[in-house]
């Protein structure tokens, strides 16, 4: 990505709850670390309404399988539930390089998607959809979006330098959203 495309925040959680009675909330995790989250990190928040604060992370861990964080300040239920809805976002420029051999999904948006076969391209990656399951290249064409599995069979070759995905897409699947 050049620099102006880069985004200026990533998120690394979702807040869906409140949780319990002192002010912690369960999150959606974005990011499976749960480094990103230690004591006295700060983080900033942003809001549904897009009004962005700083907030400081007192103590992070998981439940059940879900994401418990408690913020400095967040005291109480009603504090909390002030929380709704938020982004835990981090500035771009602090994720770090990923780990060997790995990428950031981030890192895929604005990619060419391209035929494998014939070199055709097919669109550019707007987004990666977390649905529960396999994640989904949100892919923009002229005049419709697609949703590619973001899967080793069907995305083949991933250049992350030269901005492009080769794929073999199984047949039918451009035609799903016509």
């Amino acid at each position: 990505m050049t620099d102006s495309a880069l985004p200026e925040y990533v998120a690394l959680a979702k807040i869906f709850k409140p949780r319990g009675n002192r002010g912690e909330v369960a999150a959606r995790d974005l990011c499976q670390d749960l480094d990103r989250f230690s004591d006295n990190a700060v983080v900033s928040l942003l809001y549904p309404s897009e009004l962005r604060e700083e907030r400081t992370i007192e103590n992070a861990w998981y439940h059940q399988g879900r994401l418990i964080l408690k913020f400095a300040g967040v005291e109480t239920i009603s504090d909390a539930e002030n929380l709704r809805g938020c982004q835990v976002q981090i500035p771009y420029e602090d994720l770090g390089p990923p780990p060997e051999g790995e990428h950031y999904d981030i890192d895929v948006i604005g990619c060419d998607i391209i035929d494998a076969d014939t070199g055709r391209v097919i669109g550019k990656v707007e987004g990666v959809l977390e649905s529960g399951g396999q994640p989904l290249l949100e892919v923009r064409q002229e005049n419709k979006e697609i949703l590619i599995p973001y899967t080793p069979e069907i995305c083949l070759d991933l250049d992350i330098e030269a901005k492009r995905i080769a794929v073999r897409l199984p047949d039918g699947l451009e035609d799903l959203n016509e």
